[in-house]
Order: C-alpha cells, then sequence, then structure tokens
C-alpha cells in the first residue's frame, strides 16, 4: 500500500466562519484523495509572529488578503521562511497589487465556498506532486511518498532507513542509503557520514572543534572523517 501524502496547511484566517468552510473542505478532501492533512491555524489578524515556527515544512499556505499590513506581513513571512510554499490569497476582490512581492500562486475569491476550495485544494496538491518535490520510496510491503522539502536527514540503520522530517515525525523503511541520495537533489542534500544524509536547508551552524553539524531544532549530527572535507566545503560556501 502507499501512504499517502502529507499535506501541511497553514491558514490565517480571523474569521471563525470562514475558518469553519476552511475546516469542511480540508475534511472533504482530504478524505477523498487520501492525504493526510495537517493544518496549522493563525487566528488573529496581527499575530503574524506566529509564522516562522509554523512554516518550515508548510507546503500550501491561505492567508486572508483583507488584513491590510499584517497580510503583507504574513506573505512576506511565508516567502522569506519557505521559498516552495505555495502561497494563495483569497477574499473578496479588491487590488492586489501590494501583495505580490511575495509571490502568490493563486487567489480564491470565493472564501464562503466549500466547493470552491476543495477544487482548489485539488489544484495546488497536483502541482505539489508534478513539481518533482516529493521523495517517493517502494519497500517490501508498501510505498512512501513524502515532501522533499519537509526531510531534515536520513539515517541508515543496518537494512533500514530512518527519514526525519521538520514537524518531528520520522517513517523506518527497508532500503539503502546510496539509493535515497541518488533521488534526492544535491544541494540540498549531502552526504556527511556513511549513514547519514543532511538537508542542508536544515543545518544552523557546522561545529568544527567537534566535527558535528547543529541542526534547527538542536539535535547535532556527527560528520565522518571521510565527508569532513566536503561538508567543510559546503560550510564555506553556504
Amino acid at each position: 500500500m502507499e501512504r499517502p501524502l502529507r499535506l501541511t496547511v497553514l491558514v490565517y484566517e480571523p474569521d471563525e466562519n470562514i475558518r469553519a468552510v476552511i475546516r469542511g473542505a480540508a475534511r472533504s478532501f482530504a478524505a477523498r484523495r487520501d492525504v493526510d492533512l495537517r493544518v496549522d491555524w493563525v487566528v488573529r489578524a496581527g499575530q503574524e509572529d506566529q509564522i516562522p515556527r509554523l512554516i518550515t515544512d508548510t507546503l500550501v499556505a491561505l492567508v486572508n488578503a483583507g488584513m491590510g499590513e499584517s497580510s503583507r506581513a504574513a506573505g512576506r513571512l511565508i516567502c522569506e521562511g519557505n521559498p516552495d510554499c505555495l502561497l494563495v490569497y483569497y477574499g473578496p476582490p479588491q487590488d492586489l497589487t501590494p501583495l505580490l512581492s511575495a509571490r502568490p500562486v493563486a487567489y480564491n475569491p470565493e472564501p464562503e465556498s466549500e466547493a470552491a476550495w476543495e477544487r482548489l485544494l485539488e489544484e495546488l496538491t497536483d502541482r505539489i506532486e508534478s513539481a518533482g518535490r516529493l521523495f517517493r520510496w517502494s519497500g517490501k510491503d508498501r510505498r512512501y511518498c513524502l515532501p522533499t522539502r519537509a526531510i531534515t536527514h536520513i539515517r541508515s540503520e543496518r537494512v533500514y532507513l530512518d527519514v526525519f522530517t521538520a514537524s518531528g515525525a520520522s517513517f523506518r523503511m527497508i532500503g539503502k542509503l546510496d539509493e535515497a541520495a541518488r533521488q534526492l537533489p544535491s544541494p540540498p542534500f549531502l552526504r556527511i557520514h556513511q549513514s547519514e544524509l543532511v538537508n542542508t536547508a536544515y543545518v544552523r551552524v557546522m561545529d568544527r572543534s567537534r566535527r558535528c553539524l547543529v541542526m534547527e531544532d538542536g539535535s547535532e549530527l556527527y560528520i565522518s572523517r571521510a565527508h569532513y572535507g566536503e561538508v567543510l566545503e559546503w560550510s564555506e560556501h553556504r
């Protein structure tokens, strides 16, 4: 069997009625498409400071376009924090020019229509799946499908691969790290050990004295002697 695509969505919406519409559309969409859907909510204008901690592995962001400076700030934070995130503005038709610097991919003028939201989620999911941004892996009993952007590192343990993601979830699958490395883009993925492949987008700093990488979540990953030169070169040119 194939594990469903994990789709993480951020919604910036202060109106509970609109949140209820989006929530209903998301439930229907997830059930029909067999998508593992997680929705993070920012529910008050002026709380865009919550976005940086939520946006790292988010694939789709939905932002109410009618909140003035809060909408503009949200768009900027999303664009800066995760350039791969698909940003959608919505609300009554209006001048979107001030919001375009964040490079939105869509505008939904029907925030009160569940059917419109379902169609839009369908289109965005198809876009994600066709963009080659997914890590697909076939094991003996199932297939996996994960957003490449969400993977922080992959560790080899005997015949298994442990795939760690920015949301904190991890997946164990049968396979070899060399095969996974061939499927993932380099950069940003970098081999730091015979048994470790790292997404350098999640590296905070390289600690040369301790020969390790410190990740954004504070964890430390050891660099082997065989790969130290390559990692050092990456660090000096990052």
